[in-house]
């Protein structure tokens, strides 16, 4: 009896240090964690290198949806510290209104980066840019 008793308390013991651990989230701006700000600009061209309006831009890591304007050009507002990870895609959404393009994503990780703020010398880092030249290659019509 003692040892079903303890082989009972061990599974419990064990299924709640689960549950426990399982529950914990790490949030991405809690106390003392470092962190930066990103501003992510740039635009798109065909592969003539003529601006493409109405080109959806997203970022892997970043609820941020952008779309380029009539000169091709895109600005994210500050996005803190998952701008420099994952890509940033591509997508023509517009149908053949101002052409029809593959899509197409680059990884922000290999794109410069230039401060344009200093850090506080604590947690802030400071705020960068990311500046990206996208171009895509055109398609078929209706593919």
């Amino acid at each position: 009896m003692k040892r079903i008793n303890q082989a009972i308390h061990g599974i419990l013991s064990a299924l709640l240090a689960l549950l426990g651990f399982g529950s914990c989230g790490i949030v991405e701006d809690e106390y003392g964690s470092p962190y930066a700000e990103y501003q992510v600009k740039g635009q798109v061209t065909d592969e003539e290198g003529n601006p493409i309006e109405g080109i959806r831009v997203t970022f892997e890591t970043s609820p941020d949806t952008l779309y380029t304007d009539a000169n091709g050009h895109f600005e994210s507002k500050e996005i803190r510290n998952v701008a420099v990870y994952g890509k940033i895609k591509f997508k023509d959404i517009d149908g053949s209104a101002h052409g029809s393009f593959l899509p197409d994503s680059a990884d922000l990780a290999n794109l410069e980066q230039k401060q344009i703020e200093k850090g506080d010398g604590n947690w802030y880092e400071g705020k960068f840019e990311i500046n990206v030249q996208q171009q895509l290659k055109s398609s078929p019509e209706g593919k």
